[in-house]
């Protein structure tokens, strides 16, 4: 009796004896499973273009879950962005290596409301990196 590492579904092993032992219920349930890993760890640089049906599936799949934390990242953006004093609150330049092109927010809490984003900001919980620094701090985090 052997459980798949995606669904946690119970499943009879029939290779029983062999030397690789199955770990996914299914062939499906095994291919998302490495996908999300892969996507997750950065082993494909162009995941979207190599598995786009897989990559659909893992937005969806994290939008589902974490709905909160996708709508604080939109309410954020367009709040941040109608501020004009937006480059006294945060250094518009990334934290770690103070390059000053391809910026993207890092949130380290997802605050949904306009006053727990200003909070947010003045403690230095949602800061900008540039797309390089922020793959790497998120693939530490993730591993």
């Amino acid at each position: 009796m052997g459980k798949c590492l995606l669904c946690n579904k119970k499943f009879v092993d029939r290779n029983i004896g062999t030397l690789v032992e199955r770990k996914y219920c299914n062939a499906r349930c095994g291919s998302i499973f490495r996908a999300r890993r892969d996507y997750y760890n950065g082993v494909k640089k162009n995941f979207r273009k190599t598995s786009p049906i897989l990559y659909k599936k893992l937005i969806k799949d994290n939008y589902t879950k974490n709905k909160k934390k996708w709508h604080s990242r939109v309410i954020t953006l367009q709040f941040l962005k109608k501020i004009k004093l937006l480059h006294r609150l945060i250094p518009i330049k990334c934290k770690i290596c103070n390059a000053k092109v391809n910026l993207e927010f890092h949130h380290e809490t997802y605050p949904t409301t306009q006053a727990k984003i200003i909070d947010a900001v003045l403690d230095k919980k949602i800061y900008f990196l540039c797309k390089k620094c922020h793959s790497k701090l998120n693939r530490k985090i993730f591993k």
